[in-house]
């Protein structure tokens, strides 16, 4: 065996060509950076020492200036301009209801390739894209979205509040106007009464019993006689949410000739109003016997008499579920033996307008026969 050193020898050297041709592992060495330049004189003293230079401003160049929008071939952040599929997916929405916004005008693209129809967005405007979507989740139909987007902040929020509201009456209008129906179908169907329909009784808040009469608690009371201002017309069920109102800001402006309307006022129903049949449905505001010869409006007397009534939610008070209140009331009266004397009306004490679904609003009354005489 030979020695270390003669070993070592005796291996082959590589030739300059060789070494040269061997392949250079790893990645290939980068040239130095150029250190960059110190800042300018006049730069330097603008900024006294120990103060920190301010940064410049970075932006990126636009390849192609002029084609987009972009100012002088240079783009911020916010008008980096993504494709209609990149933009979609960031905003969590589909291409198809970005077209349908941009028909609507909700959010038009800010460019249109000329050749192949291509929509590009600008990246800023990702935040009124996810309001769109998230004001869809809310239902809120397209245009009051436009209004929405349309309007100044607090406005915009007023808006939403506005629509929501809508929302919740609506959704409480159908949860008595279900209950109603549920009433007449299980009554169809062989059952005695509404209090044997699971889930259509409410506890009585003093006692914790039962209602007899689903959600209705029947009280009575004694009225007075009154003069009241008034105004008649036929109407079937859609005019009365319009003609109502309007009449009743009729007879009060009447009504300031003498002195103002002194008591809740109330609308009497002289025949049922239905998809088949228009009342007639009167309006009528009391006001000081005394002065209403001097009111621009017709007058009459209604006499005292003993009322059956229920209180109603403006839930309650919608129609055709206010038919359920009806018929409680009309049970009870039979059922305690007595009789109607008059037409049914309902007397409002609250503001319609502004009332929440589950504020009391009005009372559903019918006048009761005084004991011994018969009925009207």
């Amino acid at each position: 065996m030979l020695p270390l050193k003669a070993r070592s020898a005796a291996l082959p050297v590589p030739s300059p060509v060789r070494r040269a041709a061997r392949p250079v592992s790893g990645p290939p060495r980068c040239p130095s950076r150029p250190r960059p330049a110190a800042p300018s004189p006049a730069r330097r003293a603008a900024h006294p020492p120990g103060t920190a230079l301010p940064h410049r401003a970075t932006a990126r160049v636009d390849l192609a200036p002029g084609a987009g929008d972009t100012l002088a071939g240079v783009q911020n952040d916010d008008d980096t301009l993504l494709s209609i599929g990149a933009f979609a997916r960031r905003a969590r929405l589909s291409p198809k209801a970005l077209r349908l916004y941009d028909r609507q005008g909700l959010l038009p693209p800010d460019r249109v390739d000329p050749v192949t129809g291509y929509r590009s967005y600008r990246e800023g405007r990702l935040r009124t894209a996810r309001l769109i979507a998230r004001l869809r989740t809310l239902d809120m139909p397209l245009t009051v979205i436009a209004d929405v987007l349309a309007a100044p902040g607090p406005e915009a929020a007023d808006a939403v509040a506005r629509y929501w509201r809508g929302v919740e009456q609506r959704v409480a209008a159908q949860r008595a106007l279900a209950a109603h129906l549920c009433g007449e179908l299980a009554r169809g169907q062989g059952s005695r009464d509404a209090h044997q329909i699971p889930g259509t009784y409410a506890p009585d808040p003093a006692d914790g019993s039962q209602r007899p009469y689903g959600a209705f608690a029947i009280k009575q009371r004694a009225v007075p006689g009154q003069t009241v201002l008034t105004e008649l017309r036929h109407a079937q069920p859609e005019d009365l949410p319009v003609w109502i109102p309007a009449a009743t800001a009729r007879l009060e402006e009447a009504a300031q000739a003498c002195g103002g309307v002194v008591a809740a006022p109330f609308v009497v129903y002289h025949g049922e109003v239905s998809e088949d049949s228009d009342g007639p449905v009167e309006v009528c505001l009391p006001v000081a016997p005394s002065r209403a010869a001097d009111a621009p409006a017709a007058a009459r007397t209604e006499p005292a008499h003993q009322q059956a009534y229920t209180t109603l939610t403006r839930a309650q008070a919608g129609y055709p579920q206010i038919l359920s209140a009806y018929d409680a009331v009309y049970r009870w009266i039979a059922a305690n033996g007595q009789r109607e004397s008059g037409p049914a009306r309902e007397v409002y004490f609250g503001h319609w307008a502004q009332a929440a679904p589950d504020e009391q609003v009005c009372d559903l009354a019918v006048p009761l026969a005084a004991p011994g005489r018969q009925s009207l």
